[in-house]
């Protein structure tokens, strides 16, 4: 279980990305926060266009009931 003297030991098993990240043993913030920007911003984006997709599909729909109503109201 124990490692050799000369190896350093990876946190979360992950290599290290930078120089002070490899100094330290422990993540940049700097970078940290970019990534975690990146993904939410990827992740606002999925949602958005779901929602806006959803939307125009109620927005169909709508439309189609209406057209039935007023159908229907024309008939009788």
């Amino acid at each position: 279980m124990f490692l050799e003297e000369g190896k350093k030991r990876k946190k979360n098993g992950r290599v290290p990305r930078s120089r002070s990240e490899m100094k330290h043993g422990r993540m940049d913030m700097k970078s940290l926060k970019k990534d975690h920007t990146r993904d939410t911003m990827s992740d606002l984006k999925d949602m958005v266009s779901v929602i806006s997709h959803l939307s125009k599909i109620a927005m169909g729909g709508k439309k189609i009931v209406t057209d039935i109503l007023a159908k229907f109201m024309s008939d009788h």
